[in-house]
């Protein structure tokens, strides 16, 4: 009888030590973001804390510019460039649409302007004028861009082009992008002096960071977003709170809005699962701080019109695809 009462009472704890554990499951159970794939993880242990369709293959649009500097640091980290270079501008410029940082052939640029150009601006011309600097030639740049992503494991990835502009088969999954964004920034910690920049002007055309999450999230300080319409809006997002770092990889959003809001539920969901402590968002300082990515870009698309304008007549541009 008394081996019945023990047995009974270790049974009455498993079923309340269960309920207790689905209880506490439900809230993560019901959570969900509201994009195409998603994926967050520690960036230090590297253990995954949300995943959803982490393996669907989706265009990456501007977050192939996080392999394009990836490459640059390392040939910098070899000797085989420095960001004081001076880099003359050719034609392939004339090849770039969408978002750009307004270089002209002819003219001379220094790498370092070039990384900013690519950060901030999401130029699309940089990242040609950058691909022949660093490997000779666009095709021998993005052979590496591949060689690259295979030696990370990233199976799931395949590079056409440096910039992200639309290419057939140019695919990658938020697993893949997690990956290298975790490779990036152990490496070099140091790329997001660059993508912490909100602002930055060249030829007199002042660009404007479409992370809107910069000064609004505390703690974020990077890393890309980008734009195709086959993908819709994307973003590998990084937030820093005390010695915890996490980062996001958000594909498919509807918006450019949605793309923040799911981003930053998601970062903060994260946060609260690693005991980061949490802080109220940074106050507005400026003007700017009220506009809302899709107006942001709205902002960039109007500031190269008047640049355009102003350097020959205009011409007719195809939809602006970047950031």
């Amino acid at each position: 009888m008394k081996k019945v009462k023990q047995i009974s009472r270790l049974a009455a704890s498993a079923g309340l030590a269960l309920l207790l554990g689905l209880l506490l499951a439900a809230p993560a159970m019901a959570f969900k973001v509201n994009t195409k794939a998603a994926i967050l993880a520690d960036a230090d242990s590297g253990k995954v804390l949300y995943q959803k369709d982490e393996e669907r293959r989706i265009p990456p649009a501007s977050l192939t510019k996080v392999m394009t500097m990836y490459l640059v640091y390392e040939a910098m980290a070899k000797g085989e460039a420095k960001l004081t270079d001076t880099v003359a501008v050719g034609p392939e410029v004339n090849k770039a649409w969408g978002s750009r940082m307004h270089l002209k052939p002819g003219e001379t640029v220094t790498l370092e302007e070039l990384m900013k150009g690519m950060a901030v601006a999401s130029g699309n011309d940089a990242c040609l004028v950058t691909a022949k600097h660093i490997a000779g030639s666009v095709p021998a740049f993005v052979a590496r861009m591949n060689s690259k992503a295979k030696e990370l494991g990233m199976a799931g990835t395949t590079f056409k082009n440096p910039n992200g502009l639309p290419a057939r088969g140019q695919l990658s999954t938020a697993e893949d992008l997690l990956t290298l964004a975790k490779s990036y920034l152990k490496r070099f910690p140091q790329s997001l002096n660059f993508h912490s920049m909100k602002t930055f002007t060249y030829n007199n055309v002042n660009h404007r960071n479409c992370n809107r999450l910069l000064g609004k999230m505390p703690g974020v300080d990077g890393l890309k977003t980008g734009y195709v319409a086959a993908s819709g809006f994307n973003i590998v997002s990084t937030v820093k709170r005390g010695d915890k770092r996490l980062i996001a990889v958000v594909l498919g959003a509807k918006s450019a809005g949605q793309r923040a809001k799911e981003t930053r539920k998601l970062l903060e969901r994260g946060l609260s699962m690693v005991g980061a402590k949490q802080l109220a968002a940074a106050p507005d300082t400026d003007q700017d701080a009220e506009l809302d990515s899709d107006e942001v870009l709205v902002q960039n698309a109007l500031s190269e019109v008047r640049a355009s304008v102003r350097a020959r007549a205009a011409k007719t541009k195809k939809p602006e695809q970047g950031g």
